[in-house]
C-alpha cells in the first residue's frame, strides 16, 4: 500500500493504514523518538480522517523535539 493510494481513505484496509501510522508516530514520541515521529504524522496528515486530532499530536511532537 502507498499513501498516494489512501488520500481519501475510501476502504477499510486505507483506514487501517492511517490508524497505524498515527499508531506508529505515537509510539515513536511515547517511546522517546519524537525526531522519528514527525515524518510519519505527517504523512498520517495527507490522509482525510480525523485530521483535527493528528495535527495535535504532531504539534505536540515538534513540541518536544525543540526543547
Amino acid at each position: 500500500m502507498q499513501l498516494n493510494d489512501c488520500l481519501e481513505p475510501t476502504s477499510d484496509t486505507c483506514l487501517t493504514y492511517a490508524y497505524a501510522l498515527y499508531d506508529l508516530g505515537r509510539a515513536l514520541e511515547l517511546n522517546g523518538e519524537a525526531s522519528a515521529a514527525v515524518p510519519v504524522l505527517e504523512k498520517r496528515l495527507q490522509i482525510d480522517n480525523q485530521r483535527d486530532i493528528v495535527a495535535a499530536e504532531l504539534a505536540h511532537v515538534r513540541t518536544i523535539v525543540e526543547q
